[in-house]
């Protein structure tokens, strides 16, 4: 009876807590509106970012390009009038990340399909929060980070 009291409250407790913190990250999305271009693209002259990204993407099969796509921001990174810098993980840190937030339900040994289908059912508010997180919306060169 007693294992059973514990299992109980522990269940009570663990609802009670994931109850608490799912509404706090109920926010609403900034908007990435980005600075005017001054000096062109320092990676690629006259290509939009999201037109650079495309590019990477079919290269390496880039599993954050699939975010940025499901997450329906790929318009707005192809406007060549703004500057953004972006901060693209790798396909392993996106794996990592996905095994994270599906909690260890997809695992990291997992093909990309099964990742591309994972974030394939992300809703689309959701794709779209991550991947402004990781955007800033003006230029930002590398020689700029210290």
């Amino acid at each position: 009876m007693k294992n059973i009291l514990k299992q109980l409250a522990s269940t009570v407790m663990t609802l009670a807590i994931i109850m608490v913190l799912i509404p706090s990250c109920n926010k609403e999305l900034n908007d990435i509106g980005g600075t005017p271009a001054i000096t062109p693209n320092v990676i690629s002259t006259n290509r939009a970012i999201g037109d650079t990204l495309n590019t990477a993407a079919r290269a390496n099969d880039s599993l954050y390009y699939k975010l940025i796509v499901r997450g329906g921001i790929l318009n707005t990174l192809n406007n060549k009038n703004v500057n953004y810098t972006l901060f693209v993980p790798t396909n392993q840190a996106m794996r990592v990340f996905i095994n994270a937030i599906s909690g260890g339900l997809v695992p990291l040994t997992a093909p990309d399909a099964i990742f591309a289908g994972f974030i394939a059912n992300i809703p689309v508010a959701t794709a779209a929060g991550i991947v402004t997180y990781n955007t800033i919306p003006q230029a930002l060169p590398s020689a700029s980070i210290p």
